[in-house]
């Protein structure tokens, strides 16, 4: 069964790299995605088309981790991923982050293991 994953965050300039990477593995099905500009996902839906036909365009961030996915790939501007990761965390999904988390990436790692360890 395919590892399903959908896109969250949409802006950075290696999305479509990234896209395009998950349509290249047997194994792994990008069913949706969401960016806070919806504009900018109806785009990327166009654009990717050829390559995931019938991508899912989410109305908002907690539609896109209750769809029953496994995990989401965060590829919005690096000052809004640790965010977006961290949402996905707590809705127990796994994340494939685009940049570093930022300066306090051991503060937010710490957080992200006691949020996984609570629930």
């Amino acid at each position: 069964m395919p590892v399903r994953l959908a896109m969250i965050g949409l802006s950075h300039s290696h999305s479509h790299g990234n896209a395009q990477a998950a349509a290249m593995v047997d194994d792994v099905d990008l069913v949706g995605m969401w960016d806070p500009q919806s504009q900018l996902a109806w785009r990327r839906g166009s654009e990717w088309a050829d390559y995931h036909p019938g991508l899912a365009i989410y109305p908002t961030l907690e539609a896109a981790l209750d769809d029953g996915i496994d995990g989401v790939i965060v590829d919005g501007p690096p000052h809004e991923n640790i965010q977006l990761a961290q949402t996905a965390l707590e809705h127990d999904k796994h994340v494939l982050l685009e940049k570093p988390a930022g300066p306090e990436l051991g503060r937010w790692v710490t957080s992200c293991a006691t949020t996984r360890a609570l629930s």
